[in-house]
């Protein structure tokens, strides 16, 4: 089903950059938002927006597994990143220690991966899906926020939302033969 839709997977989540207007020693949720606003959708948006310190939610293991997954993400079409992803998100939680065994399930090389995320590409990288996610402003309320044609969906329910956009158009992928779709019925009949 991936060949019918344009899909593109952000790990930010909900961290932000310390920048100083909106600067916390820890994490702090309304950070997230201040920053957001002051960087987000702009485009001159103020120094250090996209630069410096970042800080996660869940700490600096979740800022390491976002940029491993951005690292992937870069390096590997989207099937492979979608196998990388469901192996290291669903399966392992995004624990460290199971970078490598994910990118072998999802045939990576983890020294292609390791390199990015020890290279300078690294910040850039991280910027790129850091702006993606503050483009969304305070529009972003949590984590994953899921949008299918510019409109929120939720996420257990994505793939029957996927299929009912991809009906509309005319596209039944195989993808959504397990997935029971509204049927429009015909307009009833007048009887005269």
């Amino acid at each position: 089903m991936l060949s019918s839709i344009e899909y593109n997977m952000y790990p930010w989540g909900n961290a932000y950059y310390n920048v100083s207007k909106c600067a916390s020693a820890a994490f702090d949720k309304q950070k997230t938002f201040c920053w957001a606003e002051l960087c987000g959708n702009k485009t001159n948006p103020p120094p250090g927006c996209f630069s410096g310190p970042v800080l996660c939610q869940h700490g600096q293991d979740e800022c390491d597994a976002d940029s491993y997954e951005t690292c992937a993400r870069s390096l590997y079409p989207t099937k492979q990143f979608t196998e990388f992803i469901t192996c290291f998100e669903g399966t392992n939680e995004a624990r460290l220690n199971m970078v490598k065994h994910c990118a072998n399930v999802a045939k990576m090389s983890f020294l292609a991966i390791e390199a990015c995320f020890f290279s300078a590409d690294r910040q850039k990288l991280d910027a790129e899906v850091a702006k993606a996610t503050a483009a969304l402003g305070k529009a972003k309320l949590g984590t994953p926020w899921v949008l299918l044609n510019g409109v929120r969906v939720d996420p257990g329910g994505m793939l029957k939302q996927v299929c009912m956009a991809l009906a509309k158009e005319g596209k039944t992928p195989t993808g959504c033969s397990s997935v029971e779709l509204p049927t429009s019925s015909p307009p009833p009949s007048r009887i005269c």
